[in-house]
């Protein structure tokens, strides 16, 4: 219990709410991380760790509002938010013609809500998975040993 009052009263210096509390016991896995590796068989132990967490609802909308001012710019196809516990930020797919100007206005209209400037970060998708050929048929690779290699 003491672990639990001391990170709540952290939680509460730091961000002035209160916060629920969770504990998740540790453990390993003796054999195998997941089933599929193993054929069914996963042999996990506890161990004299624990992963504490502090957690309260965020009231400020900041992130919310990011999203709802991306997804009303033009050339903008998706917006979402991600690590909303960490900070966060907003993921925004958007038309490589639009971005400059995506850009100058979801930043003066956040700016204008909350008063903070948001940092904007411009990249370009890759080009993603795709089938190697090694020298086999249609794709295929040379051997069956390769497949074991690759994965």
């Amino acid at each position: 219990m003491d672990k639990a009052r001391e990170l709540l009263a952290r939680f509460k210096t730091r961000f002035g709410t209160s916060a629920a509390i969770y504990r998740a016991p540790g453990r390993v896995n003796l054999i195998g991380e997941h089933t599929d590796y193993n054929e069914g068989f996963v042999l996990p132990a506890a161990i004299g760790f624990s992963c504490w967490v502090a957690i309260a609802s965020r009231d400020d909308r900041k992130l919310v509002l990011m999203v709802e001012i991306a997804s009303r710019q033009r050339g903008v196809h998706g917006a979402r938010m991600t690590g909303g516990g960490f900070g966060g930020c907003t993921i925004n797919l958007v038309d490589a013609a639009e971005s400059l100007e995506f850009q100058r206005r979801g930043a003066a209209e956040y700016e204008s809500a909350t008063g903070l400037h948001p940092d904007i970060y411009v990249c370009e998708a890759s080009q993603g998975a795709e089938a190697i050929n090694l020298g086999g048929q249609n794709g295929e690779c040379a051997s069956h040993q390769c497949i074991r290699e690759m994965t």
